[in-house]
């Protein structure tokens, strides 16, 4: 089924971790125009877009963690709530994405960090990356130079436009604090880690 302009789609990158548990990144991206691709091509965009970004961190992520499915849904705020409007669908991916690193891991919590920012104050995009291998932490805590600029790489490639039948979609932020989409313009590596605070559900954004 064909996507409106201002459709906004949600997409969740799913893997399964070296401590068996579930990694999860969301990211939404809105269509620029109406899209004349079938739900079938959407998805398979969106999973090259998933596969080839996360390929970047082959070399820096565990072995033994592994890609699981990709998950989309077309969505729209409603009573400042997200709610689905109707299922794209699901996938495998980890065609190029094949991670090969050995070593120690830190803790589930422990994540490298980006952060997606928007021309809209205080709207904002937090992406942890993990699990985070104590090979690419040195200097008291620091991420390792290669490491950022793999994560650099994999932000950058998140934020292309994903071109479509018809038209594009563009990464960003379907906000409850305004109240509508806005697009990522730029991206910020952060070179300490992040640690991610487990929220009760529906506590936090």
């Amino acid at each position: 089924m064909p996507l409106n302009a201002g459709d906004v789609v949600r997409v969740a990158i799913r893997q399964r971790g070296p401590q068996g548990q579930d990694i999860v990144n969301v990211i939404h991206y809105q269509a620029d125009a109406a899209i004349a691709s079938s739900d079938a091509e959407i998805m398979d965009a969106i999973v090259a877009t998933a596969d080839t970004a996360y390929a970047f961190l082959n070399y820096f992520t565990p072995s033994t963690q592994r890609p699981l499915d990709v998950r989309a849904d077309v969505v729209r705020l409603q009573n400042n709530q997200i709610v689905i409007v109707r299922p794209l669908g699901a996938r495998s991916w980890g065609f190029q994405y094949d991670p090969k690193e050995s070593g120690n891991v830190y803790a589930p919590t422990i994540a490298a960090g980006i952060l997606l920012r928007t021309l809209a104050p205080r709207v904002l995009g937090k992406k942890f990356i993990g699990a985070l291998m104590e090979t690419h932490m040195y200097d008291y805590g620091h991420l390792s130079p290669d490491l950022m600029a793999a994560l650099a790489q994999y932000a950058a490639r998140l934020l292309m436009p994903i071109l479509l039948q018809g038209g594009a979609l563009h990464a960003g932020v379907l906000s409850k604090r305004i109240g509508q989409f806005v697009r990522f313009v730029e991206y910020e590596i952060k070179n300490v880690p992040f640690v991610i605070r487990r929220r009760r559900l529906g506590i936090g954004r």
